[in-house]
Protein backbone atom coordinates (compact mmCIF):
# COMPACT_ATOMS: atom_id res chain seq x y z
CA UNK A 1 0.00 0.00 0.00
CA UNK A 2 2.77 2.47 0.92
CA UNK A 3 4.65 1.73 -2.30
CA UNK A 4 1.46 2.19 -4.32
CA UNK A 5 0.76 5.54 -2.64
CA UNK A 6 4.33 6.66 -3.27
CA UNK A 7 4.08 5.71 -6.93
CA UNK A 8 0.71 7.46 -7.23
CA UNK A 9 2.18 10.61 -5.68
CA UNK A 10 5.12 10.62 -8.09
CA UNK A 11 3.05 9.86 -11.21
CA UNK A 12 0.47 12.55 -10.49
CA UNK A 13 3.22 15.02 -9.60
CA UNK A 14 4.87 14.39 -12.96
CA UNK A 15 1.59 14.68 -14.86
CA UNK A 16 0.76 17.94 -13.16
CA UNK A 17 4.22 19.51 -13.32
CA UNK A 18 4.96 18.61 -16.93
CA UNK A 19 1.54 19.27 -18.46
CA UNK A 20 -1.45 20.26 -16.32
CA UNK A 21 0.31 23.13 -14.53
CA UNK A 22 0.14 25.03 -17.83
CA UNK A 23 -3.53 24.27 -18.52
CA UNK A 24 -6.62 26.29 -17.54
CA UNK A 25 -8.33 25.40 -14.28
CA UNK A 26 -10.54 22.33 -14.50
CA UNK A 27 -11.78 19.47 -12.33
CA UNK A 28 -9.08 17.21 -13.80
CA UNK A 29 -6.34 19.74 -13.07
CA UNK A 30 -7.53 20.19 -9.51
CA UNK A 31 -7.86 16.45 -8.90
CA UNK A 32 -4.39 15.62 -10.18
CA UNK A 33 -2.82 18.52 -8.26
CA UNK A 34 -4.29 17.42 -4.94
CA UNK A 35 -3.28 13.74 -5.20
CA UNK A 36 0.54 13.98 -4.75
CA UNK A 37 0.63 15.59 -1.29
CA UNK A 38 -2.57 13.85 -0.18
CA UNK A 39 -0.80 10.56 -0.92
CA UNK A 40 2.16 11.68 1.19
CA UNK A 41 -0.20 12.51 4.07
CA UNK A 42 -1.72 9.03 3.80
CA UNK A 43 1.76 7.47 3.79
CA UNK A 44 2.57 9.34 6.98
CA UNK A 45 -0.72 8.31 8.56
CA UNK A 46 -0.42 4.64 7.63
CA UNK A 47 3.22 4.57 8.75
CA UNK A 48 2.25 5.94 12.17
CA UNK A 49 4.48 8.95 11.54
CA UNK A 50 4.45 11.99 13.82
CA UNK A 51 0.94 13.37 13.87
CA UNK A 52 2.21 16.87 13.11
CA UNK A 53 3.82 15.59 9.91
CA UNK A 54 0.50 14.13 8.79
CA UNK A 55 -1.32 17.34 9.67
CA UNK A 56 1.23 19.54 7.86
CA UNK A 57 0.99 17.40 4.72
CA UNK A 58 -2.81 17.39 4.87
CA UNK A 59 -2.78 21.17 5.13
CA UNK A 60 -0.49 21.33 2.11
CA UNK A 61 -2.95 19.23 0.13
CA UNK A 62 -5.75 21.54 1.27
CA UNK A 63 -3.74 24.53 0.09
CA UNK A 64 -3.25 22.83 -3.27
CA UNK A 65 -7.00 22.41 -3.56
CA UNK A 66 -7.78 26.06 -2.90
CA UNK A 67 -4.96 27.47 -5.01
CA UNK A 68 -6.10 25.36 -7.95
CA UNK A 69 -9.33 27.37 -8.06
CA UNK A 70 -9.95 30.92 -9.24
CA UNK A 71 -10.93 33.85 -7.04
CA UNK A 72 -9.63 35.87 -4.11
CA UNK A 73 -11.55 33.82 -1.54
CA UNK A 74 -9.96 30.57 -2.71
CA UNK A 75 -6.54 32.23 -2.73
CA UNK A 76 -6.92 33.44 0.86
CA UNK A 77 -8.07 30.02 2.06
CA UNK A 78 -5.10 28.46 0.27
CA UNK A 79 -2.70 30.94 1.84
CA UNK A 80 -4.14 30.19 5.28
CA UNK A 81 -3.79 26.43 4.76
CA UNK A 82 -0.15 26.74 3.76
CA UNK A 83 0.52 29.13 6.63
CA UNK A 84 -0.82 26.55 9.10
CA UNK A 85 1.14 23.82 7.31
CA UNK A 86 4.37 25.78 7.73
CA UNK A 87 3.57 26.28 11.41
CA UNK A 88 3.10 22.53 11.69
CA UNK A 89 6.56 21.98 10.27
CA UNK A 90 8.00 24.53 12.69
CA UNK A 91 6.59 22.60 15.65
CA UNK A 92 7.69 19.28 14.17
CA UNK A 93 11.27 20.41 13.49
CA UNK A 94 11.63 22.03 16.90
CA UNK A 95 10.45 18.80 18.53
CA UNK A 96 12.88 16.69 16.48
CA UNK A 97 15.78 19.05 17.26
CA UNK A 98 15.19 18.85 20.99
CA UNK A 99 14.29 22.50 21.37
CA UNK A 100 17.15 24.10 19.41
CA UNK A 101 20.08 23.30 21.68
CA UNK A 102 22.26 22.43 18.67
CA UNK A 103 22.56 26.14 17.81
CA UNK A 104 24.74 26.71 20.87
CA UNK A 105 27.50 24.30 19.89
CA UNK A 106 27.42 24.65 16.10
CA UNK A 107 27.68 28.30 14.96
CA UNK A 108 27.18 27.36 11.29
CA UNK A 109 23.51 26.93 12.06
CA UNK A 110 23.22 30.54 13.22
CA UNK A 111 25.13 31.71 10.14
CA UNK A 112 22.79 29.67 7.92
CA UNK A 113 19.76 31.31 9.53
CA UNK A 114 21.35 34.73 8.98
CA UNK A 115 21.95 33.84 5.34
CA UNK A 116 18.32 32.80 4.89
CA UNK A 117 17.18 36.10 6.40
CA UNK A 118 19.59 38.00 4.15
CA UNK A 119 18.00 36.34 1.11
CA UNK A 120 14.46 36.99 2.30
CA UNK A 121 14.89 40.74 2.76
CA UNK A 122 15.59 41.68 -0.90
CA UNK A 123 12.89 39.27 -2.08
CA UNK A 124 10.33 40.93 0.20
CA UNK A 125 11.51 44.38 -0.89
CA UNK A 126 10.98 43.38 -4.53
CA UNK A 127 7.49 42.07 -3.81
CA UNK A 128 6.40 44.88 -1.49
CA UNK A 129 5.31 47.54 -4.05
CA UNK A 130 3.10 44.97 -5.80
CA UNK A 131 1.32 43.55 -2.75
CA UNK A 132 -1.29 46.24 -2.12
CA UNK A 133 -3.83 45.04 0.47
CA UNK A 134 -1.88 41.77 0.79
CA UNK A 135 1.14 43.41 2.46
CA UNK A 136 0.23 42.39 6.02
CA UNK A 137 -0.77 38.77 5.19
CA UNK A 138 2.35 38.26 3.07
CA UNK A 139 4.56 39.73 5.81
CA UNK A 140 3.10 37.23 8.31
CA UNK A 141 3.54 34.43 5.79
CA UNK A 142 7.18 35.32 5.18
CA UNK A 143 7.82 35.38 8.93
CA UNK A 144 6.38 31.88 9.29
CA UNK A 145 8.40 30.60 6.32
CA UNK A 146 11.56 31.98 7.90
CA UNK A 147 10.63 30.33 11.20
CA UNK A 148 10.31 27.00 9.38
CA UNK A 149 13.71 27.51 7.78
CA UNK A 150 15.32 28.44 11.10
CA UNK A 151 13.76 25.36 12.73
CA UNK A 152 15.00 23.14 9.89
CA UNK A 153 18.55 24.42 10.38
CA UNK A 154 18.25 23.19 13.96
CA UNK A 155 17.66 19.57 12.90
CA UNK A 156 20.42 17.04 13.68
CA UNK A 157 22.77 16.77 10.70
CA UNK A 158 23.00 12.99 10.63
CA UNK A 159 21.09 10.17 9.03
CA UNK A 160 17.98 10.90 7.05
CA UNK A 161 17.15 14.13 8.87
CA UNK A 162 19.66 15.95 6.66
CA UNK A 163 17.25 15.24 3.82
CA UNK A 164 14.50 17.05 5.73
CA UNK A 165 16.60 20.23 5.72
CA UNK A 166 17.02 20.01 1.94
CA UNK A 167 13.29 19.45 1.60
CA UNK A 168 12.49 22.46 3.75
CA UNK A 169 14.78 24.68 1.66
CA UNK A 170 13.15 23.42 -1.55
CA UNK A 171 9.74 24.22 -0.07
CA UNK A 172 10.91 27.75 0.84
CA UNK A 173 12.30 28.26 -2.68
CA UNK A 174 8.95 27.26 -4.17
CA UNK A 175 7.20 29.84 -2.00
CA UNK A 176 9.58 32.55 -3.20
CA UNK A 177 8.85 31.71 -6.84
CA UNK A 178 5.12 31.63 -6.12
CA UNK A 179 5.32 35.13 -4.66
CA UNK A 180 6.85 36.46 -7.87
CA UNK A 181 4.32 34.61 -10.02
CA UNK A 182 1.38 35.98 -8.05
CA UNK A 183 2.47 39.57 -7.60
CA UNK A 184 5.31 40.55 -9.96
CA UNK A 185 5.43 38.59 -13.21
CA UNK A 186 2.62 39.25 -15.70
CA UNK A 187 0.82 36.26 -17.18
CA UNK A 188 2.31 36.98 -20.59
CA UNK A 189 5.91 36.73 -19.42
CA UNK A 190 7.76 33.90 -21.19
CA UNK A 191 9.65 32.85 -18.05
CA UNK A 192 6.33 32.19 -16.28
CA UNK A 193 5.88 28.89 -18.12
CA UNK A 194 9.27 27.63 -16.97
CA UNK A 195 8.90 28.97 -13.44
CA UNK A 196 5.58 27.21 -12.85
CA UNK A 197 7.15 23.83 -13.56
CA UNK A 198 10.18 24.56 -11.37
CA UNK A 199 7.93 25.84 -8.57
CA UNK A 200 5.79 22.70 -8.60
CA UNK A 201 8.67 20.25 -8.51
CA UNK A 202 10.47 22.19 -5.77
CA UNK A 203 7.25 22.19 -3.75
CA UNK A 204 6.35 18.54 -4.23
CA UNK A 205 9.89 17.19 -3.88
CA UNK A 206 10.38 19.34 -0.78
CA UNK A 207 7.32 17.82 0.88
CA UNK A 208 8.33 14.33 -0.27
CA UNK A 209 11.85 14.70 1.12
CA UNK A 210 10.57 15.95 4.47
CA UNK A 211 8.10 13.08 4.66
CA UNK A 212 10.64 10.41 3.70
CA UNK A 213 13.36 11.78 5.97
CA UNK A 214 11.18 11.86 9.06
CA UNK A 215 9.59 8.48 8.48
CA UNK A 216 12.98 6.85 7.91
CA UNK A 217 14.82 8.67 10.70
Amino acid sequence: MLIALGALSAICALCYGLYLVHQPNSALRTGVKVVPVTSLALISLLSAGPWMLTVALALGATGDLFLSRDGERAFLFGLAAFLLGHLGYVLLFVDLSGGGGLYLGQPWRILACAGLLALAIPILRRLWPHLGAMQAPVLVYVAVILAMGFAAFGLPDHGFLSLALIGALAFIASDAILGFELFVWPDTRGARRFSSTVLWFLYWSGQAMICAAILMA
